[in-house]
């Protein structure tokens, strides 16, 4: 069926074209997502509780607005934007607050040594860029970055 779609899609562009898959799912859309990945698709997996929800005129939410949502995200991510950007180093950040020992964080800690405040910047913005790449292989692959300790559940 994909198949189909796609090339029906590339006759009436005139080119070729990629299919880029986003949606919410709990800890059991993963299957999904592995399997759209194995047939060439891309693929991001999102918490549903993770979508943002206007704050000054709340409204309930429903699969169409969190799919309005999801795809602004992943615009957003692909063309950059610096909220994109700042989360990013949010997390690095709270990375190096939560998890000190691991090889990340060792790595993060060995570079900023003498470093100037602007060689500081460029480093976070490194280490966000390498967590959101471990981040990945461990949603995509299970493989937990190296040190990182994780929480059992309570």
């Amino acid at each position: 069926m994909l198949q189909s779609h796609r090339a029906r899609t590339e006759r009436r562009s005139g080119g070729s074209v990629a299919f880029v898959c986003i949606y919410k799912a709990g800890l059991d859309g993963f299957w999904l997502h592995r399997w759209l990945e194995n047939k060439g698709i891309e693929s991001h997996v999102v918490d549903a509780a993770s979508i943002a929800a206007p704050r000054r005129k709340p409204r309930a939410k429903s699969d169409g607005i969190d799919g309005e949502t999801l795809i602004r995200m992943l615009a957003a991510w692909r063309r950059g934007e610096p909220r994109v950007r700042k989360t990013m180093i949010e997390l690095a950040w709270t990375w190096l607050r939560c998890q000190p020992d691991s090889a990340l964080s060792r790595w993060f800690q060995d570079k900023v040594k003498g470093a100037s405040a602007r060689g500081k910047r460029v480093l976070i913005v490194a280490l966000a860029r390498k967590l959101l790449v471990a981040l990945w292989r461990y949603v995509s692959a299970g493989v937990l970055p190296e040190g990182a300790v994780l929480k059992s559940a309570a």
